[in-house]
């Protein structure tokens, strides 16, 4: 019986690598979140919907 079948290496080796996360970016995604959450917070305690 012979083999024939390709081999898929592909699984065999992560490419995918732990993200490093720079202070500067976090800062800027924080400043741009944070005041977006507040807001949706406050309209969602406005139609009763959230404590």
């Amino acid at each position: 019986m012979s083999r024939n079948r390709k081999l898929n290496r592909d699984h065999t080796q992560k490419t995918q690598r732990p993200m490093v996360e720079d202070a500067t970016i976090a800062n800027q995604l924080e400043a741009l979140v944070t005041p977006v959450i507040i807001s949706q917070e406050n309209y969602y305690r406005q139609l009763e919907l959230r404590d």
